[in-house]
């Protein structure tokens, strides 16, 4: 019955489109059938005209059923700060999984989301940071982000126009990252920062997968649940099955 209800659930939202159009992200019904669009900033681009507000979103994947942190930045006046929204979500519904109810429901499972006003001189900083980090050069196509690794996907509305840039660890550029430092320092969440392990060294990409997925509702069952976005010219071009 709950398999019965589960496919049913898929094949509506699927029917209904899965763009993200707004709404609270951190809900687990929404996240799962709307994340990769939230990722790619689809909303931010739609939305993205002259003379609007900047916006900028800033999600950052510690292995996606581990920690996954999502940062919302929008401009207030010149000289007042911003607006900043803070997700940070662990345990969240499976994305290519039957079972909505699997980890969203389990005790392990976490969402936390606080909002805060920053400063003016921090939003600059922050800005600063992601452009120093290499923001405005053109996106890395073709680069893939699968589910299990780490990465950061920048997507924004500043000046009328939209832009996303994406940074896999291990890969160019991941070295030179300085707003995730900014952005660590003024998250007022409290959870703390889920870092890069130091791996083996002798550790292939074969054994970082088997590392990932299993189920926290049945710790002895592991479901594979992995995926991956993949970088486009305009943006994220898709998901794949990792495996």
């Amino acid at each position: 019955m709950r398999a019965l209800l589960a496919s049913a659930l898929l094949a509506l939202a699927l029917g209904a489109g899965c763009t993200y159009g707004g709404g609270d992200i951190a809900e687990p019904f929404q996240r799962k059938f709307q994340w990769f669009s939230y990722v790619g900033g689809d909303d931010l681009k739609a939305e993205c005209a002259p003379g609007r507000a900047p916006r900028y979103r800033f999600v950052y994947n510690a292995t996606w059923e581990q920690q996954v942190r999502a940062y919302e930045l929008e401009r207030l006046q010149p000289g007042e700060g911003g607006l900043l929204r803070v997700h940070v979500l662990r345990g969240g519904a499976r994305i290519l999984q039957y079972w909505i109810f699997d980890t969203a429901s389990s005790p392990a499972a976490t969402t936390i989301t606080r909002d805060v006003r920053i400063s003016e001189e921090q939003y600059l900083a922050l800005i600063r940071a992601a452009e120093a980090s290499g923001f405005g050069a053109p996106s890395p196509a073709g680069l893939q982000l699968p589910s299990w690794d780490f990465y950061w996907v920048v997507s924004a509305c500043a000046d009328g126009r939209w832009h996303l840039n994406a940074w896999r660890q291990g890969q160019p550029g991941w070295d030179k990252l300085t707003f995730d430092r900014v952005l660590f320092t003024i998250d007022p969440t409290g959870v703390p920062v889920r870092r890069p392990p130091e791996w083996p060294r002798s550790w292939t990409e074969a054994d970082y997968r088997l590392s990932y997925g299993r189920s926290t509702s049945n710790p002895d069952t592991r479901e594979s649940d992995s995926f991956q976005l993949v970088v486009g010219r305009e943006g994220l071009a898709g998901n794949l099955r990792a495996f």
